[in-house]
């Protein structure tokens, strides 16, 4: 038959420290530990906190990936056709920009 556990979460008491005082190291809460009568190792303490900070970060990147393109970066193949005919007429594309640009100053 398996044990039974028994006694308190050690990670969760490391959690709750940590809560409380963010800056502490890990010797520092393997201390405060043993005061409170629980053993903890200091690799114990550096893969919680290690696994509190990724948990951070994983928050962070969903936020960003979430963007969707807007409608206006979407073009048709028929405008881009149109729009190359028109650099044609005007003799290149260098001076379809300059056109475009002196008409953007009209408006």
């Amino acid at each position: 038959m398996a044990k039974k556990k028994t006694g308190i979460n050690k990670s969760q008491a490391i959690r709750d420290h940590l809560a409380d005082h963010p800056d502490d190291g890990a010797k520092a809460i393997v201390a405060a530990m043993g005061k409170k009568n629980i053993e903890v190792t200091e690799g114990l303490v550096n893969n919680v906190k290690y696994a509190l900070s990724v948990k951070k970060k994983r928050r962070k990147k969903k936020k960003a990936a979430t963007t969707q393109p807007t409608v206006s970066d979407k073009i048709s193949i028929s405008t881009l056709v149109q729009a190359k005919k028109m650099a044609d007429q005007l003799g290149g594309i260098e001076k379809a920009k300059t056109a475009l640009a002196a008409l953007a100053k009209l408006q």
